[in-house]
Protein backbone atom coordinates (compact mmCIF):
# COMPACT_ATOMS: atom_id res chain seq x y z
CA UNK A 1 0.00 0.00 0.00
CA UNK A 2 1.27 3.37 -0.92
CA UNK A 3 -0.09 6.02 1.31
CA UNK A 4 1.02 8.71 -0.97
CA UNK A 5 -1.15 7.97 -3.86
CA UNK A 6 -3.40 5.11 -2.36
CA UNK A 7 -2.64 2.29 -4.77
CA UNK A 8 -2.68 -1.19 -3.82
CA UNK A 9 -0.79 -4.16 -4.96
CA UNK A 10 -1.64 -7.51 -2.96
CA UNK A 11 -0.48 -10.75 -4.67
CA UNK A 12 -1.84 -14.35 -3.53
CA UNK A 13 0.44 -17.21 -3.66
CA UNK A 14 -1.34 -20.70 -4.84
CA UNK A 15 -3.35 -21.86 -7.35
CA UNK A 16 -7.14 -22.49 -8.01
CA UNK A 17 -7.03 -25.83 -10.99
CA UNK A 18 -10.99 -26.51 -11.86
CA UNK A 19 -10.95 -30.07 -13.66
CA UNK A 20 -14.50 -31.95 -15.13
CA UNK A 21 -16.37 -33.72 -17.33
CA UNK A 22 -13.75 -36.08 -18.27
CA UNK A 23 -15.94 -38.90 -20.61
CA UNK A 24 -12.58 -40.93 -20.91
CA UNK A 25 -10.47 -39.14 -22.67
CA UNK A 26 -9.19 -36.35 -20.72
CA UNK A 27 -11.22 -33.54 -18.51
CA UNK A 28 -12.96 -31.18 -21.23
CA UNK A 29 -12.88 -28.54 -18.38
CA UNK A 30 -9.34 -27.80 -17.31
CA UNK A 31 -8.75 -23.90 -16.29
CA UNK A 32 -5.63 -22.82 -13.99
CA UNK A 33 -6.04 -19.57 -12.47
CA UNK A 34 -2.63 -18.65 -11.09
CA UNK A 35 -0.68 -15.21 -10.02
CA UNK A 36 -3.80 -13.82 -8.30
CA UNK A 37 -3.40 -10.06 -7.83
CA UNK A 38 -5.21 -7.34 -6.68
CA UNK A 39 -4.99 -4.02 -8.43
CA UNK A 40 -6.54 -0.93 -6.69
CA UNK A 41 -6.53 2.72 -6.47
CA UNK A 42 -9.09 4.68 -3.92
CA UNK A 43 -11.37 2.17 -2.94
CA UNK A 44 -11.93 0.15 -6.06
CA UNK A 45 -9.58 -2.18 -8.04
CA UNK A 46 -9.21 -5.31 -10.35
CA UNK A 47 -8.68 -8.72 -9.98
CA UNK A 48 -6.28 -10.18 -12.08
CA UNK A 49 -5.05 -13.70 -12.57
CA UNK A 50 -2.81 -15.79 -15.08
CA UNK A 51 -4.85 -18.39 -16.94
CA UNK A 52 -3.74 -22.01 -18.28
CA UNK A 53 -6.78 -23.75 -20.36
CA UNK A 54 -7.75 -26.55 -22.10
CA UNK A 55 -9.56 -25.11 -25.33
CA UNK A 56 -12.55 -26.61 -26.23
CA UNK A 57 -12.76 -28.32 -29.62
CA UNK A 58 -15.99 -30.22 -29.67
CA UNK A 59 -19.21 -30.23 -26.81
CA UNK A 60 -19.32 -33.85 -27.28
CA UNK A 61 -18.92 -35.63 -24.46
CA UNK A 62 -16.21 -37.87 -26.72
CA UNK A 63 -14.41 -35.47 -27.93
CA UNK A 64 -10.89 -34.77 -26.86
CA UNK A 65 -9.60 -31.80 -24.98
CA UNK A 66 -7.87 -28.89 -26.62
CA UNK A 67 -4.25 -28.00 -26.30
CA UNK A 68 -2.96 -25.96 -23.08
CA UNK A 69 -3.00 -22.11 -23.84
CA UNK A 70 -1.86 -19.63 -21.75
CA UNK A 71 -3.69 -16.18 -20.98
CA UNK A 72 -1.58 -13.68 -18.60
CA UNK A 73 -2.99 -10.79 -16.64
CA UNK A 74 -6.82 -11.93 -17.21
CA UNK A 75 -9.19 -9.53 -15.73
CA UNK A 76 -11.35 -11.67 -13.46
CA UNK A 77 -13.66 -9.64 -11.37
CA UNK A 78 -13.63 -5.90 -10.36
CA UNK A 79 -13.51 -5.11 -6.60
CA UNK A 80 -14.96 -2.10 -4.40
CA UNK A 81 -15.37 -0.97 -0.61
CA UNK A 82 -11.23 -1.86 -0.67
Amino acid sequence: YDPDTGALNVQFSGSIHFVGHDYGNGSLLNVKFSNLRIEASGSTGTLYADALSAGLESADPNGMPGPLESFPGVALANVSGI
